[in-house]
């Protein structure tokens, strides 16, 4: 294994006047503004690059009443190359995009997207073309729209199998075009081409290094690493682009329940949902 230098930069826990409750994930823009998704508050909390609180958006919503610029649980966030924020909500199963000063631009809705019984968008990517990928946790799916939220196609049922999942989490791309899908309850990452066939998968249940026993949170890096984030083993595993182990981060670092991350401008940031905090790294040496 090779290790990857960590230095923590700061931590952030509050967000104005309140202290964040389960944040659940975290993106950062062009210009190094980072949001964070305070899913028990039903906000986006945003920082600047050295953890200055700057302005948050969102309010609580009513169950069914689906009001712009509101969340039920706002649980997964993605950013556009403009700079737009992506907030899925696994309560009212739709996603909202927001400027970069958080003001409420569109909302795509789920409502009626055939075969859904409740849809649980737990995991967004937003292509270069516009077009997004979500995981739909609760109906074992995931989804390809276009830039309007139109279906393209979906892929997947409820199972083990290959390309078959049992609460599909995040969903990302690598510089290729294939889609990876974090399969938590099948402790696995499944690979997929860019149409959503069935490639590859790695990882399996266990308490070793590959394996998963709880995997809550996946990025892919630049370089095609693919950082999985485990909520029970409370550790990070960055795996390389044939999708072995090469580094391991987060035994001496007091986590519980990690999640979403980002690693840019070196930079690693950390979702610590039990510890309701962000943590930011700077990596390499000095």
């Amino acid at each position: 294994l090779v290790e990857i230098p960590l230095k923590l930069e700061f931590d952030v826990r509050r967000g104005g006047d309140r202290d964040l409750q389960a944040p659940a994930d975290v993106v950062v823009s062009s210009t190094g503004d980072i949001y964070v998704a305070d899913a028990q508050h039903q906000r986006v909390v945003v920082y600047d690059s050295q953890g200055g609180f700057k302005f948050e958006f969102g309010k609580k919503d009513a169950p069914g009443s689906r009001a712009d610029g509101a969340f039920e649980i706002v649980f997964t966030l993605a950013i556009d190359a403009q700079d737009r924020v992506y907030a899925a909500d696994i309560g009212s199963g739709d996603v909202q995009m927001f400027d970069a000063g958080g003001k409420f631009i569109r909302r795509f809705s789920t409502r009626d997207i055939e075969g859904t019984k409740q849809f649980r968008p737990s995991g967004i990517c937003i292509l270069a073309d516009g077009s997004m990928l979500l995981a739909d946790r609760d109906n074992a799916r995931f989804f390809k729209l276009d830039g309007n939220g139109k279906v393209i196609w979906s892929k997947g049922s409820k199972g083990e199998g290959d390309g078959e999942f049992i609460s599909p989490n995040e969903i990302c791309v690598d510089s290729e075009g294939r889609i990876y899908v974090l399969d938590v309850l099948n402790q696995r990452v499944q690979v997929f081409d860019a149409e959503g066939n069935y490639q590859s998968q790695f990882g399996g249940v266990g308490n070793i290094i590959g394996t998963f026993a709880r995997p809550k949170g996946m990025y892919i890096d630049d370089e095609d690493r693919i950082w999985v984030a485990d909520g029970l083993s409370n550790a990070v595993q960055v795996f390389g682009a044939d999708h072995k182990v090469k580094s391991t981060i987060g035994s001496d670092l007091g986590l519980s329940n990690p999640r979403g991350m980002v690693v840019r401008d070196g930079r690693f940031y950390l979702i610590d949902r039990n510890n309701t905090r962000l943590l930011v790294f700077k990596m390499g040496q000095e």
